[in-house]
């Protein structure tokens, strides 16, 4: 009785498997229709760059269906790189010469035309003293006409100020003289250099081309003292000058037009009157 329980219940069993394995199948069958299982390319993986580990892996297939499927292919081939250039190789590579994985990086490149002007101001200090001690020794006939004379010793030029440039063109100067305890402007002006045939424009209070020894400066001055000539020269005014000068520089132009009322202590010039000066001075080296 037992032994016809077991075989009953091992039949049941067998027929639920049966049944299960054929709505499985069906099941199966149904999915495989509505779902797309997209292609897998066959081949082998190629590692370009010697060393599979640092290299940039690419899925290589057959050419055509005739191939055998693990027959090794080209990869993919790069866009072609422009006309004189050369894609880098990996170190790594070897003898092989294969291209690194940053060979098809884009590039920029900026020459030397394509880069910005520097036009950041470039400004430093400038100065000087120039000190004057005076020992006199008096014959009787010269100290009974003049008198005594005593011994001096004090500034003659106790100048500070600054320079600097914009760019390549335009530079400026100024400069104030701090000497007898007063402060008088010297040369505070503005130029614009590198110009096609006039060469170099200056406007602002300077000196005027007028004689060699006040245009002279005195760290380049033989003697301590000027000509009494140089009291005619106007020394500092405002106004625009222009400045020309040939290739060797042997030959030179200066032209200006100036403000002669100037004051040189504070700079001004006040005057409503007609008080243009035009000054024009040329000099050559033939030789």
């Amino acid at each position: 009785m037992m032994g016809s329980g077991m075989r009953h219940a091992i039949e049941y069993f067998s027929h639920v498997a049966k049944r299960l394995t054929w709505a499985g199948a069906l099941v199966t069958c149904f999915l495989a229709g509505c779902v797309s299982v997209p292609e897998i390319p066959m081949g082998r993986p190629t590692a370009v760059g010697g060393n599979g580990a640092s290299g940039v892996a690419y899925i290589a297939r057959a050419a055509d269906d005739t191939s055998p499927p693990d027959s090794p292919a080209s990869p993919l081939a790069l866009p072609p790189l422009p006309e004189g250039e050369k894609a880098p190789t990996d170190p790594s590579a070897g003898a092989t010469g294969a291209p690194s994985p940053q060979a098809g990086a884009p590039k920029t490149q900026i020459g030397a035309s394509d880069q910005p002007n520097d036009i950041k101001p470039d400004i430093k200090l400038r100065g000087r003293i120039n000190a004057d001690t005076i020992f006199v020794g008096q014959s009787p006939q010269n100290l009974a006409i003049l008198g005594p004379i005593p011994d001096a010793t004090g500034f003659r030029r106790a100048r500070l100020g600054a320079e600097g440039t914009v760019g390549e063109q335009v530079d400026w100067v100024a400069e104030f003289d701090f000497a007898g305890g007063a402060i008088s402007f010297r040369d505070v002006y503005i130029g614009l250099d590198q110009l096609p045939l006039i060469r170099r424009v200056q406007f602002g209070h300077m000196l005027e081309p007028f004689s060699l020894e006040v245009g002279t400066s005195p760290n380049y001055f033989a003697l301590v003292e000027c000509s009494p000539i140089a009291a005619l020269d106007p020394i500092r005014n405002w106004g625009l000058l222009m400045l020309s000068y040939t290739e060797n520089e042997r030959a030179t132009l200066q032209v200006g037009a100036f403000r002669t009322g100037t004051n040189n202590s504070s700079g001004d010039d006040f005057s409503g009157q007609n008080d243009m000066a035009y000054d024009v001075r040329a000099t050559v080296l033939p030789w």
